[in-house]
Formats: C-alpha cells, sequence, structure tokens
C-alpha cells in the first residue's frame, strides 16, 4: 500500500500519527462534493493504518458511481473493527480508478467493458470550509 501513495494519480492524505490508540468501530463514510468534465466519473476511497516505518494496511475501502456531473454524495468505506496503535496515523486514498480490480471508465457514455477508445476528464473535490470534504469514523469508547 506504500507504493500507491507515491502514485500521481492518486491523492493522498495523512492525519497526525494518534496520540492514544482508537478503536474504530462501526461505519466509516465520506462526505464531499465531487464534480467532472465527464458524463459520469468513479470514486474509490482506502483508509490506511500508517505505521512509524512507513509501512500501511487497509483499513476500509469503498467506491462509487456518479452519473450526475456534479453532485455532493456520501460514499460509504463499509464498517470497521480496527484497533489503531498510539503513534499510527491514518491516510486516506482517493482516485477515479481502480484498474485492474475495476475496469477503466472511459471517459465517455460507452459502456466500460465495450468502450474502444477513451476521454481524459477532470475530477474535483471541495477541501476546507462547511462543505468541504469531510471523513467520518465511529470511534469506540474506551470506557466499557
Amino acid at each position: 500500500m506504500r507504493e500507491w501513495s507515491k502514485r500521481g494519480d492518486v491523492l493522498v492524505f495523512d492525519a497526525e500519527p494518534t496520540p492514544a490508540s482508537l478503536d474504530l468501530a462501526g461505519p466509516i463514510s465520506l462526505d464531499i462534493a465531487l464534480t467532472t468534465t465527464g458524463p459520469s466519473t468513479d470514486l474509490f476511497s482506502k483508509l490506511l493504518d500508517v505505521h512509524a516505518d512507513g509501512d500501511a494496511e487497509l483499513v476500509a475501502h469503498g467506491r462509487v458511481h456518479r452519473d450526475n456531473p456534479a453532485r455532493r454524495l456520501t460514499l460509504s468505506l463499509g464498517h470497521a473493527g480496527y484497533w489503531l496503535r498510539t503513534g499510527h496515523r491514518l491516510r486516506l486514498h482517493l482516485r477515479s480508478s481502480d484498474f485492474p480490480e475495476f475496469v477503466l471508465h472511459p471517459g465517455t457514455d460507452e459502456n466500460p467493458w465495450l468502450a474502444t477508445h477513451g476521454e481524459r476528464t477532470t475530477q474535483r473535490i471541495r477541501l476546507g470550509g462547511a462543505d468541504g470534504a469531510r471523513l467520518v469514523l465511529t470511534v469506540a469508547s474506551r470506557e466499557h
């Protein structure tokens, strides 16, 4: 997973190292305003646990396909049952493809499985402010 963070087509967001361990226990989602210059787009997200030595492992992932070129959406990354250790950090990857696991979006209205050519598209997300992207985590209380 460390190598994915170096790719030019992957947006990478790192949190600060955790001062205390966290129990992630429940739904994880990403609320985001996404626009595209194409007729539709895919958005893939991976949440990673980054160790102090830089190694990273998958915590959760999600995917959404949008036919609407401009829209606010919630991308589900499923549910977590994960212990994030002290000093580790969370990393979020965002990208428009997950090849070879998913077929590439052609950037056109064509069926991705039958497309004979592709068009370059640009996706944008909003950061910061009241309507900026927001990662929502469920953290369990240690007082059980």
